[in-house]
């Protein structure tokens, strides 16, 4: 009796040892799955920020490109405004030579 009490016992030791390696197998499936959608999530990120870095570099030089034609724009106001100026004057000394003439 004894005999094929141990024997049971053995034979559930055995088959709860199976279970076990079985659980772990899962587990380190799992974790082995969790580790790669960490990698590549990990490898997405580092893709991600190289694309902002390229962006804020994009955008950094549009921006001094913007400033650059504000600038010249600026300037080329100034230019239009004294040009403006020197019609003026022009425009008054014809007047005035138109003026004289007539008298």
């Amino acid at each position: 009796k004894h005999q094929s009490a141990l024997k049971a016992i053995d034979e559930m030791m055995i088959s709860f040892e199976a279970a076990l390696d079985k659980k772990d197998d899962a587990i380190n499936a799992l974790q082995d799955e969790l580790d790669g959608m960490y990698e590549g999530m990990e490898g997405k990120l580092l893709v991600d920020e190289d694309k902002v870095g390229r962006i804020n570099l994009e955008l950094k030089s549009t921006k001094h490109k913007l400033e650059q034609q504000l600038k010249e724009s600026q300037g080329l106001q100034q230019e239009v405004e004294r040009f403006m100026d020197e019609e003026a004057k022009l425009k008054n000394s014809v007047s005035e030579l138109e003026e004289e003439l007539q008298q």
